[in-house]
């Protein structure tokens, strides 16, 4: 009978040396996993760069709006002696464009 359970302490000894590796090596892939998407979230920015990049971009929007708001008021108004909200119609454009 003690040899039986000798024999039984070792299969389950084996068993759970198993489990332990099996769980290690998922451990490893989770792991493996989780720094490959984090390389790819960086790949694409961090938030914090993200929203940078995109208030630079409404920045030059508005700056390029601006520039046209002047040039349509001031030089194609003046030039052709109209009124800038008449040039705005003349373009087919809203007065918030």
């Amino acid at each position: 009978m003690a040899t039986r359970a000798a024999s039984k302490s070792v299969l389950q000894d084996e068993t759970d040396e198993a489990r332990i590796l099996a769980l290690k090596a998922e451990i490893a892939s989770l792991e493996k996993e989780e720094q490959d998407i984090i390389n790819t979230l960086h790949g694409h920015g961090t938030a914090k760069e993200i929203l940078t990049q995109h208030v630079k971009k409404l920045h030059q929007y508005n700056e390029i709006k601006d520039a046209g708001q002047l040039l349509l008021g001031k030089q194609c108004a003046e030039l052709e002696g109209t009124t800038v909200r008449k040039q705005y119609e003349v373009y087919g454009l809203e007065p918030d464009d």
